[in-house]
């Protein structure tokens, strides 16, 4: 699938923090803010734009206990949320 080669970049403005081992997304307007669990939380740690998503599901693998089809399912639908709210964007690797 093409889209496992692509990579993820935080977009500009977003500030994100990590609280109790939680982290914590919010907008650039600061009206809204979007907490994110611990495999959310690997997912954006990776949202640098040099690694592909292929590479993130890999991480997820090894960090969680899960088989590929359901790392790789909750790794796209989890960057394509967080795409449709404007929260990162999908790009070639930098």
């Amino acid at each position: 699938m093409e889209i496992l080669s692509k990579c993820i970049v935080g977009s500009s403005g977003v500030v994100s923090r990590l609280i109790d081992s939680e982290t914590f997304l919010m907008t650039e307007d600061g009206k809204k803010v979007h907490m994110i669990n611990k495999v959310g939380t690997l997912i954006w740690e990776c949202a640098d734009g040099r690694i592909p998503i292929k590479g993130i599901i890999a991480k997820i693998l090894k960090k969680f206990d899960t088989d590929e089809e359901t790392a790789e399912a909750d790794c796209l639908e989890f960057i394509n949320k967080l795409f449709d709210m404007k929260l990162l964007r999908i790009t070639e690797k930098s």
